[in-house]
């Protein structure tokens, strides 16, 4: 969805993915450069017409994603190399939400002598009024200049009693 958005807007806008280094598992890879790398040999695998891993063949939302990306930028006359080096980066520090979004508005200047006149957050539907409502205000970004697209975790479980639980336990976990 991040990509598709800036696509959107490509002479004016940057994709920055946010997050530091946060699984020892991971090694020296952040979490911002695991998703930055993910789209990258994602898109560069379908491109190249090789098959997605056996993880994203389930997934038809996000190849179907990824064609459509793939057509935009035949549309825009540019690259997949031009893509990620021209308009898409990422912040290595963020630790939590209000990080992410302080400092990718301060990557944002970094990269674009500027600060950004509109901010697009794509993240998890129960995370919205933390960034908007207090992570926003705390930072006095104006609020109407945040834009926040919902992406709705999808748990494993076909239980839907299971299913229920799970996000009664996010709103819940939210909260606090």
């Amino acid at each position: 969805v991040g990509v598709e958005t800036l696509l959107n807007d490509l002479d004016h806008s940057i994709l920055l993915f946010s997050g530091s280094q946060t699984k020892q598992s991971a090694g020296n890879v952040s979490e911002s450069q695991s998703y930055y790398f993910l789209i990258w040999k994602l898109l560069q695998w379908i491109r190249d017409g090789k098959a997605a891993p056996e993880a994203f063949q389930q997934e038809k939302t996000i190849l179907h994603v990824c064609d459509r990306i793939l057509e935009n930028l035949i549309q825009l006359n540019i690259t997949l190399e031009e893509l990620f080096t021209e308009h898409i980066s990422t912040e290595e520090f963020a630790l939590d939400s209000f990080e992410n979004l302080l400092f990718s508005i301060c990557r944002f200047y970094e990269l674009a002598q500027q600060y950004p006149s509109q901010v697009t957050i794509v993240g998890f539907g129960f995370k919205k009024e933390r960034f908007v409502k207090y992570h926003a205000e705390s930072i006095d970004y104006p609020v109407e200049q945040v834009e926040y697209i919902s992406i709705e975790p999808k748990p494993q479980y076909t239980d839907q009693n299971k299913i229920r639980l799970y996000f009664e336990d996010l709103k819940l976990q939210e909260k606090k």
